[in-house]
């Protein structure tokens, strides 16, 4: 079979890596194959790119890669080699012929890992509606999250490579093939490496390919689940799991059928060689149900853990179907991300009060309202993020708490919680339906009741797009930008001139006594 790499290929596929990844074990970073593009380099490249597919070469620059552990979680124990990830740092070389042999994505519409318009808020989202719509009609949803154990890392080589004989093409097949068959990998720790090793089971993370190829290799699981007959049904449309990449959820309206679903779980790992661990697998039962006996359910013979509350996918979902759990779990995650950022100066008063805005705009915003666009928000919930918010900014600018924050805020540029989750609502909804699945459907079917009935289904995204003065119709079909209401008045202006100033840094300056006074009036 003829392979030619064209030099306009290459080209391509050094624009499309990602400009600040890191460097492998030879130095070379992507800035020096951008900015040093040229028809020369690309030349020679595509010359060997097509010599290593057409004879089946593997240079030692593709094969070795250095594995770096990073932990999982600040409160993990760092004494124990499963507190760690391993993230392989492969070569630029490496990665522009992953990026060339990429498959095309085949995937089930039920997998929202690793692809375009996909992401875990759209797949809690989908949870969300689902079990809203079951609870208005006096009915629980049953819900069992499972985590497939250490699958990336012991992912079989031989149950991949049969996966993927029918998604790819043979000559990228037989290269792949032979280039697992020389992985080989050495461990960085504290600028020490180890010796180098072979590596024989698993796919590597951090490589562009290992995505695509966990996406193939479990598919199949996916297209059996969505073939079983236990699920839940809005209108037409039937869905019993929800998937990011190993994280698998499935959703039953009957006790027997989700026991269904996790038999066909259990039974296609033990036939692919890989666990779904039962420490993480937990089961739910979402909504008011009139069970006198929790109802049980077990995994491989081993009993699973029934929860109040289970945190799938970041988002806590509680079986009452209230957000505030999950509110409070994610005031105490920008908590401890504020005060994480107080080694840069984030609660420093030498610090510019316009480099402060920016960090807290640009990760203490994201991780507050992280999920919140899944879940129905009261507004006694968003007073207490907006007064939590205003909190911590007037803590950074040693403003005291007695102090209003709307107009230190707006003086700030720092937007209102309000504004980010109505902004996020449309953007999820639009996200949502650029792609035919699960969640498309079923904002399809919801859309239309609300087009018959003139109401909207109760706690689900598109009441809550509709709350926020956005037609549903445009915010599925285009791109919607909420429109900024920034104040400006005589007060915010004055905070802003003083936060701007050179002398505002200073402790006892006059430019911060008088921020404190207009925060305490106005």
């Amino acid at each position: 079979m003829s392979v030619n790499i064209s030099t306009d290929d290459i080209k391509n596929h050094i624009i499309s890596l990602h400009l600040h990844a890191c460097a492998g074990w030879d130095g070379i970073t992507p800035g020096h194959l951008r900015y040093g593009i040229c028809d020369a380099l690309c030349s020679k490249l595509a010359e060997i790119y097509t010599l290593c597919l057409s004879w089946n070469l593997i240079p030692r620059v593709f094969s070795l890669g250095t594995v770096i552990p990073i932990l999982k979680k600040a409160t993990n124990n760092p004494n124990l080699p499963e507190s760690y990830r391993p993230i392989t740092i492969s070569t630029i070389f490496s990665k522009l012929m992953e990026s060339i042999m990429m498959p095309t994505d085949h995937a089930c519409d039920t997998q929202f890992g690793f692809r375009s318009n996909r992401s875990t808020v759209a797949a809690c989202s989908v949870l969300n509606d689902i079990s809203r719509y079951y609870n208005n009609r006096g009915s629980p949803v049953f819900v069992a999250a499972l985590d497939a154990q250490k699958c990336f890392d012991c992912i079989w080589h031989a149950g991949l490579f049969h996966r993927l004989k029918d998604h790819m093409s043979l000559v990228h097949w037989r290269l792949l093939f032979h280039w697992y068959s020389k992985l080989e990998s050495q461990i960085k720790w504290q600028g020490t490496y180890s010796e180098i090793f072979k590596v024989t089971r698993g796919t590597r993370q951090g490589s562009l390919l290992s995505p695509q190829l966990f996406n193939i290799f479990i598919n199949e699981l996916l297209v059996q689940l969505k073939a079983a007959s236990p699920g839940v049904h809005i209108g037409s449309t039937k869905v019993n799991n929800l998937v990011y990449a190993d994280d698998v959820t499935v959703i039953s309206g009957t006790t027997t059928g989700l026991q269904q679903l996790l038999d066909i779980c259990v039974k296609y790992a033990n036939d692919w060689r890989f666990v779904f661990g039962i420490s993480k697998t937990q089961c739910s039962i979402l909504g008011h149900h009139r069970f006198k006996l929790t109802p049980s359910w077990s995994l491989n013979g081993s009993p699973v853990k029934t929860v109040v509350q289970s945190d799938i996918l970041g988002v806590r979902f509680h079986s009452s179907l209230s957000s505030s759990e999950h509110i409070e779990h994610r005031m105490s995650k920008a908590r401890n991300a504020f005060f994480g950022l107080s080694d840069i100066g984030m609660i420093h008063p030498h610090v510019s009060p316009q480099v402060k805005g920016h960090l807290w705009r640009s990760i203490c915003t994201p991780t507050l309202s992280y999920g919140l666009e899944c879940l129905p928000i009261t507004k006694a919930q968003l007073v207490k993020l907006e007064s939590f918010q205003g909190k911590l900014v007037k803590q950074c600018l040693s403003i005291g708490k007695r102090s209003h924050n709307t107009s230190l805020l707006a003086a700030m540029d720092i937007p209102k919680v309000a504004e980010v989750i109505s902004q996020k609502h449309v953007t999820l909804l639009h996200n949502s339906c650029k792609v035919a699945g699960p969640a498309m459907d079923i904002h399809c079917e919801l859309l239309a009741s609300y087009f018959i009935s003139g109401q909207c289904e109760p706690g689900t995204l598109i009441e809550r797009v509709v709350q926020a003065g956005i037609s549903p119709t445009r915010a599925m079909m285009s791109k919607v930008r909420l429109p900024n209401e920034k104040q400006s008045d005589g007060v915010i202006d004055t905070i802003k001139y003083m936060l701007h100033h050179c002398d505002f840094i200073k402790p006892d300056s006059c430019e911060r006594q008088l921020v404190r006074l207009l925060t305490r009036c106005f």
